[in-house]
């Protein structure tokens, strides 16, 4: 194999910033093209739930029709994400998805933790108990 050496002068810089494979001969100018499988959502279940039985694969392909693929695949992440690898919370995910919409906010209960204000406990009535003893 052989390797080659690109100065760093103005004029090579100036290339690379223009043209980056004008650097190579052109003879090692082929683009390769890299295409990411994504696995079927059947894969998906069995890598992040458990083993696929015949009734889940089957409440699968009915989900897959009721539901676009983008959403079983985000719900199949968000059960695994909150610890829940069950096919019931994934169906009540995209039951709630279906008709409350699926918005792009965090999980209720990370909004829970964002509402929380801390200037109820550092200057309320509970200062107190929350203040560095001097």
């Amino acid at each position: 194999m052989t390797e080659w050496v690109a100065l760093a002068t103005p004029e090579t810089i100036a290339l690379a910033q223009r043209d980056p494979m004008g650097l190579f001969p052109a003879s090692q100018r082929q683009v390769q093209r890299v295409t990411v499988e994504r696995p079927n959502i059947f894969a998906l279940y069995e890598q992040n739930i458990g083993p696929l039985t015949p009734l889940i694969a089957e409440q699968l392909a009915e989900a897959l029709e009721r539901y676009p693929m983008g959403w079983v695949e985000a719900a199949i992440v968000e059960a695994v994400h909150y610890g829940r690898r069950n096919w019931r919370y994934i169906q009540r995910i995209l039951e709630r998805w279906a008709t409350e919409g699926r918005d792009h906010e965090a999980h209720p209960r990370d909004q829970r933790a964002r509402r929380l204000d801390p200037d109820k406990y550092l200057r309320g009535k509970y200062a107190p108990l929350f203040s560095n003893p001097e």
